[in-house]
């Protein structure tokens, strides 16, 4: 995973209607906002195809784009309703369960060249990205419940709030550094360490 990518989930997620804790949107809600998602998903994918842009089947594979990955997080996030106070749990223990996996052999798979012709073959390291990808999604919308939920009737950010933004940044950065020294190097095509 690249930082870009990360990021994005992460901000997306601390920003989200589920860390603000706000009622939960019924389905015809929920898919009416992923459909921009979607539309992206396949325009990006007919537009490189179109045009006979090169596109790294090793990233996503060879449908799959980031959009869809949005799109799957969204749609998990709906039908798996988690308050924001255990987010974070769930959320490490989705990334653990994915980290084992991968060392158990899901990593050799998502490497290798080999592709079936169904389409998660095909699309590989996509659909299998969504579950680290969801993991740092819901790590995400327990920060900003953790962060923003007691922010004063006036909507100010307080200093106590910017403190703690600190503190979890150099925390994360740190354990960013020793997971990839000694755990696994980061990789987007396994959403993982």
């Amino acid at each position: 995973m690249d930082l870009g990518v990360g990021s994005f989930v992460v901000a997306n997620a601390l920003v989200s209607r589920q860390a603000r804790n706000i009622t939960s949107m019924r389905w015809k809600a929920a898919l009416k906002s992923i459909s921009p998602l979607v539309f992206l998903g396949f325009a990006r994918l007919i537009s490189t195809s179109g045009v006979d842009y090169q596109v790294h089947v090793g990233e996503y594979g060879v449908h799959w784009n980031f959009f869809f990955t949005l799109a799957a997080v969204s749609i998990l996030t709906s039908i798996i309703r988690i308050h924001p106070k255990y987010c974070g749990i769930v959320g490490m223990l989705v990334l653990a369960g994915y980290q084992v996996w991968l060392n158990f052999g899901l990593n050799e798979y998502l490497t290798s060249d080999e592709r079936s012709a169904d389409i998660i073959g095909q699309n590989k390291e996509g659909v299998y990205s969504i579950f680290g990808y969801w993991g740092m999604y819901l790590i995400g919308v327990s920060l900003g419940y953790f962060l923003f939920h007691d922010l004063s009737s006036k909507g100010k950010i307080r200093s106590s709030q910017v403190v703690k933004v600190w503190v979890l940044a150099t925390s994360f950065w740190i354990l960013a550094i020793i997971l990839d020294s000694y755990v696994e190097r980061v990789s987007r095509r396994m959403v993982g360490y």
